[in-house]
């Protein structure tokens, strides 16, 4: 059955290329062997509902001009159904490059996977986050990572994970007040963390001394 759609040719137990006498014919022999009347109370509702299921079907498709439609519709979910497919598979080997790429601290080649992984789903977040992370490995490349981990941030705004590494981030950059922040926000979901507890203690302490830069790269 396409996905979100009925499959008519399905339900009768037809081939696409059934004429109109063999979908009658098929729709007559269901109809007496599935009508209501012949079963018990009990399987009444279920028979009625296969009843009506394969009078829709029969309806459609028996109307040539009714299974005409239906099949430019059926063939155009199928042609999306195998782009999106398409779509997935494309997206996870640029993920498996990039993961590769992190792997031989190779973090350009990294970057340039995770961010054709964005192009091809611009809604996943976990693809913005190894973007952030690639970007965040190589100092030159630490405003990608802030932009790639605010985008991230906003499809999953409640993944600590995310969160904390919007919070090294903003600590490499020197940014401690916005460090500070996602580090908090990250403990709200991920609970104790002594990597982010010690360097909220750093933060606190160069705050203090007015040493709101100390971390920035030269």
């Amino acid at each position: 059955m396409i996905e979100g759609r009925k499959d008519y040719y399905q339900i009768l137990g037809v081939p696409e290329t059934a004429s109109r006498s063999e979908i009658r014919e098929r729709f007559l022999e269901l109809a007496r062997e599935l009508h209501p009347d012949k079963f018990d109370q009990d399987q009444k509702r279920e028979a009625e509902e296969r009843f009506q299921a394969i009078t829709e079907a029969f309806n459609i498709l028996y109307n040539p001009h009714t299974r005409s439609k239906y099949d430019l519709e059926r063939k155009g979910a199928q042609t999306e159904s195998k782009r999106v497919d398409h779509r997935k598979e494309v997206f996870k080997a640029y993920l498996v490059r990039g993961k590769e790429a992190l792997k031989n601290n190779d973090f350009r080649e990294a970057a340039k996977n995770f961010f054709e992984a964005t192009k091809v789903n611009p809604d996943d977040s976990k693809a913005f986050y190894y973007l952030a992370f690639a970007c965040f490995k190589d100092p030159n490349m630490l405003d990608r990572a802030e932009n790639a981990i605010m985008k991230a941030i906003r499809l999953s705004p409640t993944d600590g994970k995310i969160l904390k590494l919007a919070g090294n981030i903003y600590y490499k950059k020197g940014d401690v007040e916005s460090a500070r922040q996602y580090f908090e926000k990250a403990l709200d979901w991920l609970g104790e963390d002594i990597e982010i507890e010690k360097k909220l203690q750093a933060l606190q302490s160069k705050k203090k001394k007015g040493l709101f830069n100390i971390f920035r790269k030269s």
